[in-house]
């Protein structure tokens, strides 16, 4: 029989085999969803309690110690993960006997890859660990009695008693423990709430938030001389039904990660969810994942309340505390928090019960909500966590505790939506950008662009567009809007992906391109929110997929087909032309300079801030005289990425063999640029981060990458991947001969892997083509990218069907190439 793995033999005692037969049977019964993530816990539970007592049946006396389990063990929710916590506590000599036979119990469980560790203590010793040991505290805080000596439990028992009694002093400190833990947990996204892959036990709103919410309210219920901490106790204890419900689903999901999937993470990952979808467990991986951040930001939501109020209740102050358990007092603290200009405290999250009554009289709902639109930073997330913004709007309810389904978010779908409309603020708050019109219009109409980014994805919720249209005006109807600003939300709601996809997918110097997002957005107004939406958005993805280079991008097509619905005259063209003053006053003394300086397009000029563009021309001047220029320096606001620069001849094929230089340097292509410049020069610009090592020398770098540019050594790389890859990366083309007017559109899809840009800037050269212009990007281990092609001959694009046919055959084959 195996199970986790390892192999146990028919001669390991029948005791292992029983629960090693047990933990299988479990995992079959989860396949095939019959059971619930308690009923699991309960059964894993009663067979570790059966064995442990036939382990210590044979050759031990009961006299004088007794064995507890604690933990998880203790509390009953034992899972595939778990670790078996059990304490021996003995009064007088250590029982040797009982240590020994424990000892071979525990070697038998880490034989079926079960992990179980025993501690023994003497009563005293352990009640003396527990008065400074906060995690040895909270361990014996859900002891429970397994077997040995009555007269030894009952000490033990009246010890903990005595020690969980109303002494302030030492639930002071295990509360401020807590709070240590709590902050401790940082920035890691796994680690807060409405993580888009949370972290099942140490996660906000996880097991260890369930077993805290269950220690202050047992803690709080004793209280007798304290009236304002036995309430609260008294209120923590009414939420329990709440929180077993939260309870059954984490450990349904724990048990499917460690039971069914053999994972050690504790994290509900992407991969995780899918793999239950395929397997059957659950209808639909998003409705899987979607019920278990629920659970637990209900979870989370209660413990912060509990642990606050707890606090306030010991420092004599729980006054100020108690209205924050009525569902209509959140409210009214909400308000009070709102005209003071104070942070809202922990408030929890509204009953459904308490969020019918608050639809029905929402006089004040309307006010708060608009108060927080203005200052989302301090409000917004308070009215998320307590739910009022489901209440006051309804359509969001489609989106709640939503898993996305793309690794580029980090949070779940309703939190997202509240860091956009925070990244709006900001936006609208900052001065002196390149798309300030468009900031002015936001400012104009900050009220539904506040609307429109808070129910930007509220389709996702949603099976078809006409139903996300209708969800979300029905909402907008709620709060008094009249239609013509309706139907302006609902329109930036429905199509704010509009830009972002042109700008990747499409020639964005295109003027036929330009003039086709003029007639769709159709006015000014539409097109400056569209713009400012999509790049809050994009700043609101996980760290790794915001990107520099991307809003450069949503900019130009944005300012070309702005031109076009308001004429020629813009703040931009105002830049080109200052920008174009300053560098002919800088290099005036040169015919050369002049001559490079004036065939600079308006793309290039707008592409960097004033001082890199100074660097930027001086590169291509020394290019101009023959030099190879390459700079490498950190990117700004980027940890472990660098920014490479090349400035040279141009020359056909020259992407390929500047890809193949960096790759072979360990660099990862994230993003690049590419510009050419009459006359015959080029400068490409690369976001690289490195693989497997650190780069601490900029000038060896630049040194290094010259020198095999010009020793063309390029062709190295191709013997390389075909030497170490086994199979096809699995890329997907698209051929496109309308995106642009002058050049072929391919588009490239599929998962990142060193070496990619290279491999396919080669086979364009190798059929004769000339890569003019290039969007490389990369989200979340998946690489999107887009090349704007000619032949290299004729300058014209690629119409021949079998030459397209042979392209796209070419990409899905790489790195293998005929």
């Amino acid at each position: 029989m195996r199970f986790g793995g390892s192999l146990i033999s028919m001669e390991i005692d029948s005791n292992i085999v029983e629960v090693g037969k047990t933990y299988e049977r479990c995992v079959e019964m989860l396949r095939g969803g019959r059971v619930g993530g308690l009923e699991v816990a309960n059964l894993l539970t009663r067979t570790m309690d059966r064995y442990l007592a036939k382990c210590l049946a044979k050759g031990c006396s009961n006299d004088g110690w007794a064995l507890f389990a604690v933990g998880g063990y203790g509390r009953g929710q034992l899972s595939f993960m778990s670790d078996v916590d059990c304490l021996l506590c003995y009064e007088g000599k250590e029982p040797t006997d009982v240590v020994e036979a424990l000892s071979s119990a525990v070697r038998a469980l880490w034989d079926i890859d079960v992990n179980a560790k025993i501690a023994c203590h003497s009563v005293a010793s352990a009640i003396e660990v527990a008065l400074t040991d906060e995690k040895f505290f909270a361990s014996i805080l859900d002891a429970r009695f397994l077997l040995g000596s009555d007269e030894v439990r009952k000490r033990f028992g009246d010890e903990v008693g005595a020690l969980c009694g109303p002494t302030k002093q030492r639930w002071l400190s295990f509360l401020m423990f807590l709070s240590k833990e709590e902050k401790a947990k940082g920035t890691d996204k796994y680690l807060q709430p409405f993580s888009a892959e949370p972290d099942l036990k140490r996660g906000s709103g996880g097991l260890r938030d369930i077993a805290t919410i269950r220690w202050l309210a047992d803690f709080a219920t004793r209280q007798d001389e304290n009236e304002g901490l036995k309430q609260v106790g008294e209120w923590g204890a009414g939420q329990w039904t709440r929180v077993q419900c939260a309870l059954d689903t984490v450990l349904f999901a724990r048990h499917i990660l460690g039971g069914v999937l053999k994972q050690k993470t504790e994290r509900l990952t992407r991969d995780a969810t899918l793999l239950v979808e395929k397997m059957g467990i659950a209808r639909n991986a998003q409705v899987f994942a979607r019920k278990v951040t629920n659970a637990m930001a209900l979870v989370f939501s209660i413990k912060s309340t509990l642990v606050h109020s707890v606090l306030g209740a010991l420092g004599n102050s729980a006054q100020s505390h108690f209205p924050f358990y009525d569902n209509s007092a959140v409210v009214t603290a909400l308000i009070k928090a709102c005209k003071s200009g104070a942070t809202p405290p922990p408030l929890p999250q509204i009953s459904e019960t308490g969020a019918r009554q608050l639809r029905m009289a929402s006089g004040d709902l309307t006010n708060l909500l608009v108060c927080a639109l203005r200052d989302p930073e301090r409000m917004l997330y308070s009215l998320l966590q307590t739910g009022l913004v489901f209440i006051q709007l309804p359509a969001m309810q489609k989106v709640r505790g939503l898993v996305p389904g793309d690794e580029v978010h980090t949070w779940t779908v309703d939190r997202h939506s509240v860091e956009v409309v925070c990244n709006l603020a900001r936006l609208l708050n900052e001065g002196g950008v390149a798309f300030d019109d468009a900031v002015r219009t936001g400012r104009k109409c900050s009220h539904a662009l506040m609307l429109a980014g808070l129910l930007h994805d509220v389709a996702k919720g949603c099976a078809t567009k006409d139903a996300a249209r209708r969800a979300i005006e029905g909402s907008l109807r709620r709060l008094g809007l009249d239609e013509k600003e309706i139907a302006l939300v609902s329109f930036l709601c429905l199509n704010h992906m509009v830009l972002p996809e042109v700008s990747i997918k499409k020639d964005y110097e295109s003027q036929s391109v330009h003039k086709e997002l003029a007639m769709f957005f159709g006015d000014v107004v539409r097109l400056d929110l569209a713009l400012i939406l999509g790049i809050a958005d994009m700043r609101s993805l996980s760290s790794g997929c915001r990107s520099v280079f991307r809003e450069d991008l949503l900019r130009r097509v944005w300012d070309g087909a702005r031109k076009l619905l308001v004429g020629n005259s813009g703040r931009l063209d105002d830049v080109v032309k200052a920008r174009r003053e300053k560098l002919a006053f800088l290099f005036s003394g040169s015919d050369e300079a002049s001559r490079i300086c004036d065939g600079l397009n308006e793309r290039f000029l707008l592409a960097f801030d004033e001082h890199d563009l100074l660097d930027a021309v001086e590169l291509l001047l020394m290019a101009a005289k023959g030099e190879t220029r390459v700079v490498v320096k950190s990117f700004e606001g980027q940890v472990g990425a660098l920014r490479v620069l090349y400035a040279g001849k141009d020359m056909v094929g020259l992407l390929a063999r500047l890809s193949s230089v960096l790759t072979l340097q360990g660099l990862s292509i994230e993003e690049a640029r590419i510009f050419t410049v009459e006359p015959g020069l080029v400068l490409d610009e690369f976001r690289v981060v490195s693989v497997g090592c650190d780069i601490c020398d900029f000038e060896a770098m630049e040194n290094t990458i010259k020198e095999t540019m010009v020793s063309d050594r390029t062709g190295i790389l191709s013997k390389r991947l075909l030497e170490t890859t086994k199979e096809p990366w699995g890329l997907v083309a698209e051929v496109d001969n309308t995106a642009s007017e002058d050049r072929t559109v391919i588009r490239v899809y599929g998962p990142d892997a060193p070496g990619i840009v290279y491999s396919v800037a080669d086979l364009f050269f190798r059929e004769g083509l000339d890569v003019s212009g290039a969007i490389i990007t990369t989200q979340a281990s998946r690489v999107y990218d887009t090349f704007f092609v000619s032949d290299a001959k004729t300058r014209q694009k690629v119409v021949s069907p079998s030459a397209i046919r042979k392209l796209i055959r070419g990409i899905s084959r790489l790195p293998f190439v005929e």
